[in-house]
C-alpha cells in the first residue's frame, strides 16, 4: 500500500508526564500492534504524529487549534488519548470531546 493508503494515527499524551516519559510503552504497543493498538492488526496504520496537550487549564480551541490543523493536513483520523491523559488530566472527557468535534475518532489508551 501506498502512504495515501494507510490509516494515519496519532498519539496524544499528557504534557505534565512528558517530562518524565519517553514514550517507550506508546512505541512498543504500536509497533506490536499490542494493547490499544491490536485494533489494527489486519490493517496497515502509519503513527504520523506523537504529541502532548498544552498543559492544564489552557482553553482548548486557542492552545490546539494549530495541533489541529497538522493532524488535518496530514489526513490524520483517529487520536489515541494516552492512558497518561487519563490517570493524570481531570478534563479527560473535555479533551476527548473536542477532538471528536474536530473530526477525530477517538481510542482510550495506548499502552
Amino acid at each position: 500500500l501506498g502512504d495515501d493508503e494507510l490509516k494515519n494515527i496519532a498519539i496524544m499524551v499528557c504534557n505534565k508526564v512528558t517530562y518524565e516519559c519517553a514514550g517507550v510503552g506508546c512505541f512498543k504497543a504500536f509497533n506490536e500492534k499490542s494493547k490499544a493498538f491490536e485494533i489494527y492488526k489486519n490493517e496497515d496504520v502509519k503513527l504520523c504524529v506523537f504529541f502532548h496537550c498544552n498543559g492544564c487549564g489552557k482553553d482548548l480551541n486557542k492552545e490546539l487549534d494549530y495541533k489541529i490543523n497538522q493532524l488535518h493536513n496530514l489526513n490524520v483520523d483517529t487520536v489515541h488519548m494516552a492512558l497518561c491523559i487519563d490517570v493524570e488530566c481531570s478534563r479527560y472527557s473535555d479533551i476527548e470531546d473536542f477532538l471528536k468535534n474536530n473530526g477525530f475518532t477517538v481510542v482510550r489508551g495506548s499502552h
